[in-house]
């Protein structure tokens, strides 16, 4: 595979969002596009956002990244939701809305 494929991760400064940072940092098919978390965090740097727990570093790249809101605009196609179930369901809905209208 040439090019990677550019995922989100929605609920990203949470421990399973930070899981999902640390699994995809050397991933062979998938690059950590778009970082999505409640409106604490928005707007933040991820590396300021994330109170990190993990026993590794954050990676560079991702601790640089701009946290957006938990909304569609900027998200890419690949999203893994790593956020409670009812926090998840109103952004997937409105994602899975635009892609249908053909917004992607």
């Amino acid at each position: 595979m040439s090019t990677k494929i550019s995922v989100g991760l929605l609920g990203a400064t949470g421990i399973v969002g930070q899981r999902f940072v640390q699994m995809l940092e050397d991933h062979p098919w998938f690059e950590v596009a778009w970082l999505a978390a409640s409106d604490r965090s928005e707007g933040r740097p991820y590396g300021e956002a994330a109170r990190w727990k993990l026993k590794t570093a954050i990676p560079a790249r991702v601790a640089q990244m701009q946290v957006s809101p938990a909304k569609p605009d900027g998200a890419p196609k690949v999203i893994f939701c790593c956020a409670r179930r009812l926090d998840c369901r109103r952004t997937r809905t409105a994602i899975c809305q635009r892609w249908m209208r053909g917004h992607y």
